[in-house]
């Protein structure tokens, strides 16, 4: 998992990542950290503009940065790695050197990818302080206007979040309880729930990001893997009101998370609601297709072996029919294809 991160979307190549829109405001640098719950140093945080001092001319180019990116994939995460590209980063933006969308999304990427599994300190996690490091690049790329304020960059939070380390349980002293009378309670619950990853889904649901499809799979995957289905069915239902239609890829992951998940009950729900939605968008997919009908048949097998024949006979019967159909259907592109290819 440690380098999920950068192997997402949105760090290829011609990504369409940058979104026009006008500058976003920048946050309030006392507020940035509140994202996920980053405890400050005790000495006072650098700015996240690097010291300056007299600028190079002509100004660097990115070529050294790109190298020191570069050479961190081909090692596991650590600290002083982290800190070393940070300190990279600094060095280039001091002295004058652009940072195009695409390479600092690619610094944030790196420094908020979870330790190595071996890490003596944070074992395949990201701890504080790198979070820190990656809010500071954040902070000098929406003050140069880059936008900030999208389903990426809400996806590596999201995931730093997740491979926090635990944080320690608050118990009640009962010698002090008259003492704290007037204090605010939380009951216990509330604060296991009201951890980092469900305060960032909150504000994804809100804040309505703006939209692009590989982002927006790659985020609604973290989602449902984290167990946070209420967020991700929003994001699923809101798909169609962002300008774009449901996609054969929309519905490749949908029955892919569903399938390796093994919830019977979700599984059952799912093919039954949406194989014949699939016909019903804007521009229709086929059941046919043949990875599609592979996983819906996956689905299906799922949720066969925990029915009951007799309390669960109609759903069954639609179930099979619908296996039925996909098994056929793929059989015959499948047939197709290889024909097609025979009369070249």
């Amino acid at each position: 998992m440690s380098g999920l991160l950068l192997r997402l979307p949105w760090f290829r190549s011609g990504s369409r990542f940058r979104i026009p829109s006008a500058k976003i405001a920048t946050v309030p640098r006392h507020q940035t950290p509140c994202l996920l719950q980053i405890h400050c140093y005790t000495s006072p945080a650098p700015s996240s503009r690097p010291a300056r001092h007299p600028r190079s001319f002509p100004p660097p180019t990115t070529n050294q940065l790109e190298a020191v990116i570069a050479d961190h994939h081909h090692k596991l995460p650590s600290g002083p790695s982290k800190q070393t590209l940070y300190e990279a980063f600094g060095e280039h933006t001091a002295a004058g050197g652009a940072v195009s969308d695409h390479l600092g999304y690619s610094v944030v990427s790196t420094l908020l990818t979870p330790r190595a599994p071996n890490d003596a300190e944070f074992p395949d996690q990201v701890p504080d302080a790198d979070k820190e490091l990656a809010l500071r690049v954040l902070e000098y790329l929406s003050l140069q206007g880059t936008p900030v304020l999208v389903m990426g960059t809400f996806a590596m939070l999201y995931q730093a979040a997740i491979f926090s380390p635990p944080q320690p349980k608050t118990t009640v002293d009962t010698d002090t309880l008259d003492d704290d009378f007037f204090a605010p309670s939380t009951p216990a619950s509330d604060q296991e729930d009201d951890d980092a990853a469900t305060r960032i889904s909150r504000m994804i649901t809100a804040l309505h990001l703006p939209y692009h499809p590989d982002d927006a799979r790659s985020l609604m995957t973290m989602l449902f893997q984290n167990g946070d289905y209420e967020t991700f069915w929003k994001l699923w239902r809101r798909i169609p009101l962002q300008g774009a239609p449901r996609s054969v890829e929309d519905y490749v992951m949908l029955f892919r998370l569903h399938a390796q998940l093994g919830d019977p009950r979700r599984a059952v729900q799912c093919v039954l609601m949406w194989v014949p939605m699939m016909a019903r968008e804007v521009l229709p997919v086929s059941a046919a297709q043949g990875e599609v009908a592979r996983l819906v048949v996956r689905c299906i097998e799922v949720a066969v072996g925990a029915l009951q024949p007799v309390a669960e006979g109609r759903q069954m019967e639609q179930l099979m029919q619908i296996r039925d159909e996909a098994i056929q259907a793929a059989a015959m592109e499948s047939k197709g294809e290889n024909e097609h290819a025979k009369n070249r």
